[in-house]
């Protein structure tokens, strides 16, 4: 549960980021290249501060794609994108983690009571706190199984608000609640609260077109039309037809199959388009986005050796690995010299019991050999044995106990970039078994294993140089 600070004094609102712009110019993307068509093709627009933009079209038209190439996550293959500004994105799907509805709604900022009190007014969520009986410190269930669809939405909103962003991307807000609290949405937050910020707005609420500053008309990822209220008026654009557009495709089934990589989005779209006209109440709860997890890949039989390279690799530089290396040479040496030297020790013994008697100046005289010498050698191998042998495991168990926790920061660099989708399509016990099943066996029965292996296969080399 994230920490919640109450800040006193409340700091004054941050100063508005006059510079704050969006510009696409001939913009195509693709989810899946794939496909023969792009998600989103020959798109352009300019949008400064303070403006709201409007986008609407019917469903797959690449509304909720076009928030996801300015958030980055659909890259661009040609055109141009310029984003100036901190992001913020409200999901048409709402996303809440299990904690306090204030924790959700601060996510991580500190709380500053006009502020906090402010957005849960624009967001139409102080009547729910008040009739909650813990109020915002009520504790939100897996998957906000505590909460209506309509306060999760809000509660998606709220967050999103509270942020201070510069450019806010609203993926169809209204669409999970009623038309009275749509309607408070849009005057008190979205040109209220909001008017002095840049908006994107995703919708499908008609009635609100005349207060956007601009709006987009998609279809099938092409702009049909651009332009005011107004304007798009004079040109014949006729708002009620696309309206009924929509219906139409909606009363169509829906494909069996989505491909992951796909995800042109027309399933969010589809369930924005029911939403907004059967006029969804607030408090029923929306269906769930059908969302296909991808399979867990596993690999079986002998690893390559070049996967062991890359885990030592990633925890050591190549001198340390050659360091390492020769220190296992002379570990292993310095074993076989040992055993070595007593055996040619008993050998010149056995020698001596044989012929170790000699006649000089006409007596006879056994030859000893000098203990001293044999011994000394014998000690200074086993030396040897022993100081190669405790660094090479010193140095070994720092090279693994390294491999481990640079795969461990690499992957979790990567988690913490990686698209939303990521986590829509691969459950979270999968990816908390990466962490803790598969960097347990990293951390304590990988170190063991290869010291093991290297120690036995230094010991059969030797063994076979010896033989020959």
């Amino acid at each position: 549960m994230l920490d919640e600070i109450i800040k006193s004094p409340a700091a004054p609102p941050q100063e508005e980021n006059e510079d704050a712009s969006v510009e696409m110019q001939d913009l195509v993307c693709y989810w899946d290249k794939g496909l023969d068509a792009p998600s989103l093709q020959n798109l352009s627009f300019s949008l400064n501060s303070k403006k709201l933009l409007a986008v609407i079209g019917p469903v797959g038209a690449g509304k909720s794609s076009l928030l996801s190439t300015i958030l980055g996550e659909l890259p661009n293959e040609k055109g141009t994108l310029k984003v100036k500004g901190q992001l913020t994105y409200a999901a048409q799907q709402p996303w809440v983690f299990p904690g306090t509805i204030r924790s959700n709604i601060l996510f991580g900022k500190e709380l500053e009571p006009q502020k906090y009190e402010r957005v849960l007014r624009a967001c139409a969520l102080k009547r729910d706190m008040e009739l909650l009986p813990d109020g915002d410190l009520t504790l939100i269930g897996d998957r906000g199984a505590t909460l209506s669809g309509g306060q999760k939405a809000r509660v998606n909103l709220a967050r999103a608000v509270y942020q201070d962003a510069d450019i806010y991307l609203l993926d169809d807000p209204l669409s999970a609640v009623d038309a009275e609290v749509g309607r408070h949405l849009f005057e008190k937050c979205i040109c209220g609260l909001l008017k002095n910020k840049l908006r994107v707005l995703v919708t499908h609420q008609l009635q609100y077109l005349q207060a956007a500053d601009q709006i987009i008309v998609l279809k099938e990822g092409h702009m049909v039309a651009k332009g005011t209220y107004a304007e798009l008026q004079r040109s014949g654009v006729d708002f009620t037809s696309l309206l009924q557009q929509e219906e139409e495709e909606e009363q169509q089934p829906a494909p069996q199959e989505v491909f992951v990589r796909k995800r042109t989005l027309s399933q969010n779209s589809a369930l924005s388009q029911s939403s907004s006209v059967l006029s969804v109440k607030d408090g029923d709860h929306l269906p769930a986005e059908a969302v296909h997890m991808v399979a867990e890949e596993s690999a079986q039989g002998n690893i390559g050796a070049g996967l062991y390279v890359k885990y030592m690799r990633a925890g050591a530089s190549a001198v340390l690995l050659i360091f390492l290396i020769l220190v296992n040479i002379l570990a292993q040496v310095a074993y076989v010299m040992q055993d070595w030297w007593l055996a040619h020790w008993a050998d010149e013994q056995g020698k001596l019991l044989v012929n170790g008697t000699v006649i000089q100046d006409g007596r006879n005289v056994t030859v000893e050999l000098d203990t001293t010498f044999y011994l000394g050698i014998y000690g200074g191998l086993t030396a040897a044995t022993i100081l190669f042998g405790f660094v090479r495991n010193m140095v070994m168990f720092h090279v693994l106990v390294k491999s481990a926790q640079a795969l461990h920061n690499r992957m979790f660099n990567c988690i913490l970039r990686t698209p939303v989708r990521f986590f829509d399509v691969n459950p979270i016990g999968r990816v908390l078994n990466r962490f803790s099943k598969d960097m347990g066996q990293l951390d304590s029965n990988m170190p063991w294993t290869m010291v093991d292996f290297i120690q036995v296969k230094s010991g059969l080399t030797a063994a076979n140089m010896g033989a020959v």
